[in-house]
């Protein structure tokens, strides 16, 4: 492929806050970097900056700041790709009431400046759900249906949009998964550390309600096994019930460097994520790539992703993740049918190289 110019497009404040869209980002950048491409990452594209060949956002979720990047691209003339990595709202908070439902994405909308429609807000406690409901998927749909290129990072991604993407004309869907960085995290690197793997379970990920960590605590308080959690708080008032309820036998480490999250894989038995959702669970990756066992929810994605090696498990029933743990940490470590399965399937090298044909393609339809 001709050396091409991509910009993608973040959040604000992603140097920052660095989670695994950030991650997906700056790999997939630096392996098209390596196949020869200017790639650049910024949280701006200025207007009349037509120096670019393809504009690459993410975050479907996010869609005030998603739209946003979409209207510059396309006043631009520049063709848009688009990682949605996109969660049902809805459906992943069905245990809460649907008041709760509509604050959060009241909240989103507020923050947003998009809480507006044609300058009457939504007040009314009885019809809040369902206008919040329908002005953010509104948004969503008019995203998907304004870029050139849909990449999923999974089937049961692209599933979940069925009801808010509405196909055009020469617009391009392709799955493209998630990697890992398979120089990093690999089973030579795990054989050269001298260290002995703990009986002890582990859960890397930002501490906040999607990724479970209280039902996890409650799950093994029964138990003799440590859960270790690591990472930073992404919601106070839930970390503070966390560690409440954390017992004296379980660890929290704060947040951990990138460098060192090998060494952390690498000294468990088990890596546990018992999100209620996930794109794919970059730590379930980067833990198999470490040759752990690893448990994760029984979610379409992680199921697409995992389920040849995993131990799936309820992320709502603590008996669920409990059990799913007790069978994982009866494997042997390290598993190199997990190190295998991922290398063969998900090193950023083999991404990059699916993205690479995603635009080219994405390019020629746009000059059609």
């Amino acid at each position: 492929m001709t050396e091409r110019r991509i910009l993608f497009l973040l959040r604000e404040g992603w140097a920052e806050h660095v989670g695994g869209d950030v991650i997906q980002v700056l790999k997939t950048r630096d392996a098209l970097k390596a196949r020869g491409h200017t790639v650049h990452v910024a949280s701006v594209l200025e207007e009349g900056d037509s120096s670019y060949d393809i504009v690459h956002i993410t975050n479907l979720c996010r869609p005030y700041e998603t739209c946003h990047f979409v209207k510059k691209a396309e006043k631009n003339n520049i063709p848009i790709a688009i990682t949605p990595i996109y969660w049902d709202e809805h459906a992943l908070n069905s245990h809460k009431s649907q008041f709760g439902r509509a604050l959060m994405i009241a909240k989103i909308l507020i923050k947003s400046g998009l809480c507006k429609i044609e300058g009457k807000p939504f007040m009314m406690r009885e019809n809040l759900l369902y206008h919040m409901k329908n002005f953010y998927t509104a948004y969503q749909s008019r995203i998907l249906n304004s870029v050139n290129a849909i990449l999923p990072n999974s089937y049961a991604e692209l599933d979940m949009m069925k009801n808010i993407l509405s196909q055009k004309q020469n617009q391009l869907i392709r799955i493209i998964p998630s990697g890992y960085d398979h120089r990093m995290f690999n089973l030579d690197k795990r054989m050269c550390m001298d260290s002995s793997p703990q009986r002890k379970v582990l859960n890397v990920a930002r501490i906040e309600e999607r990724k479970n960590q209280l039902r996890l605590i409650r799950a093994m308080a029964s138990t003799d096994i440590p859960v270790v959690l690591v990472g930073p708080v992404g919601d106070q008032r839930y970390a503070e019930s966390v560690f409440a309820a954390m017992k004296s036998k379980d660890e929290y480490h704060g947040g951990a460097k990138y460098e060192e999250l090998p060494s952390l894989y690498s000294s468990m038995y088990v890596h546990v994520l018992p999100s209620l959702w996930e794109a794919c669970g970059l730590a379930t990756m980067e833990a198999a790539a470490m040759g752990c066992n690893v448990v994760t929810s029984d979610i379409p994605t992680c199921r697409e992703y995992y389920e040849s090696i995993a131990c799936l498990c309820d992320p709502l029933s603590e008996d669920s993740i409990r059990k799913s743990i007790m069978k994982a940490i009866q494997k042997s470590v390290p598993n190199e049918l997990n190190a295998g399965y991922v290398r063969d399937r998900f090193a950023w090298s083999k991404v990059a190289e699916m993205t690479e044909d995603a635009y080219l393609e994405t390019l020629k339809e746009s000059c059609l």
